[in-house]
């Protein structure tokens, strides 16, 4: 910690720093931090009522930023998120196969790679 941190008003500090709370939401279930009016908002876990699970960013109570979607079938995905998986991420399906790219409103599209494991 600098000599600067020091130099913060307490009563600022304390007022930056995020929420952490757990809430029952209508999806499922949300640990994490939360904005002034209690949405999610910042770093946090959903456990969703169908058994997917999700952990990353947040923004006004949508999945916004760099995230991970673990699927209740063993799917996972690591990336991009706009509420849904939209930018540049990794889809492993299962433990099979893989596609490495662009993802446009939750699906793949634009450029990518996808690769098949032979079994």
């Amino acid at each position: 910690m600098s000599f600067l941190h020091w130099l913060i008003p307490v009563s600022s500090y304390v007022a930056t720093e995020k929420a952490r709370q757990v809430l029952e939401l209508e999806q499922g279930w949300y640990n994490g931090q939360t904005n002034n009016v209690g949405q999610p908002e910042g770093v946090g876990s959903m456990h969703y009522l169908n058994g997917d699970r999700y952990h990353g960013r947040w923004k006004a109570g949508n999945r916004r930023g760099k995230g991970t979607l673990f699927y209740k079938n063993g799917d996972l995905y690591f990336g991009d998120f706009r509420g849904i998986p939209h930018g540049s991420g990794k889809l492993s399906l299962g433990s099979l196969d893989e596609y490495k790219g662009d993802f446009v409103d939750g699906t793949m599209g634009g450029f990518g790679k996808m690769t098949y494991k032979v079994i």
